[in-house]
């Protein structure tokens, strides 16, 4: 590995949050809102970009060196914010590293659905993300119909910063046709997606529920502070954040000026 290591014996640790882009800068908007306070280091994977459309194997590795990275980088809780890495691979991460609280960003929505007064459910997510059948496996445990849709070609339209416009407007028409009868909620399985939310609810019908992972995993991190004060005090209120991608930040600057209405520059550390 080609990224020094810091040895953090005796000091406070700090948030992790992880994607394979830029899709997790979504996350760290709803920390900079709920949990200003804490520090944050935030990896993006951009070397293997899209997680979505890899093996599972693959996605378990390139998870496993983001989490290694992070840990010896000072993180205590890491946030999954990908939810192909969420699916794939959370449950082998919590295993490896007993000792990190990590939370993976598709089982507090579930949770939070499993409350809601919704029949029918759209979701939109990457290949992988759809293939593991996680959250459908789950959402009709709950007796939810689900009418899933895998949505490719959108995660390249994010990281190129086309968020609005015809083209896009249209390749949403497309892949939302199955949502246009009786859905009540759509969830929107990639942290990439609240970055194209207004051109997403400008197809759908209107009354349709967005539901959004990014927002409900940081208010599921809030929870679990609160409750849980030991961790809280292990954690450093020093409202800093890093951010590291793992290849040259393509547009990094632009989209994190997307995301959390400022420039970002990224350090790049080669895993």
């Amino acid at each position: 590995m080609r990224y020094s290591i810091e040895i953090f014996s005796n000091y406070l640790f700090m948030i992790g949050v992880f994607d394979s882009g830029i899709g997790g800068l979504t996350v760290v908007k709803e920390l900079l809102k709920k949990l200003p306070k804490y520090r944050v280091i935030y990896f993006g994977d951009t070397a293997h970009l899209p997680y979505g459309t890899k093996s599972k194997k693959a996605v378990r590795e390139f998870s496993d060196q983001a989490v290694n990275f992070l840990i010896k980088r000072g993180a205590k809780i890491i946030l999954i914010a990908c939810n192909t890495a969420s699916s794939q691979a959370a449950d082998y991460l919590r295993k490896k590293y007993p000792d990190t609280t990590i939370i993976d960003v598709v089982s507090p929505a579930l949770d939070k659905i499993k409350k809601m007064d919704l029949k029918r459910i759209g979701l939109i997510a990457t290949p992988g993300t759809i293939k593991s059948g996680t959250y459908q496996k789950k959402l009709r445990k709950m007796r939810k119909v689900v009418v899933s849709q895998a949505t490719p070609l959108l995660v390249p339209f994010i990281e190129e910063g086309i968020v609005k416009g015809k083209i896009l407007n249209e390749i949403l028409k497309i892949y939302f046709k199955p949502f246009k009868k009786n859905t009540n909620g759509i969830i929107l399985g990639c942290t990439h997606y609240p970055l194209i939310e207004k051109s997403i609810q400008n197809v759908l019908p209107k009354g349709v529920l967005l539901i959004n992972p990014s927002k409900i995993i940081v208010q599921y991190l809030d929870e679990l502070l609160k409750k849980n004060k030991n961790l809280d005090k292990k954690l450093e209120h020093r409202g800093q954040y890093e951010f590291f991608v793992s290849d040259d930040p393509y547009k990094f600057e632009i989209l994190s000026k997307l995301a959390l209405g400022k420039k970002i520059k990224a350090q790049i550390v080669r895993l």
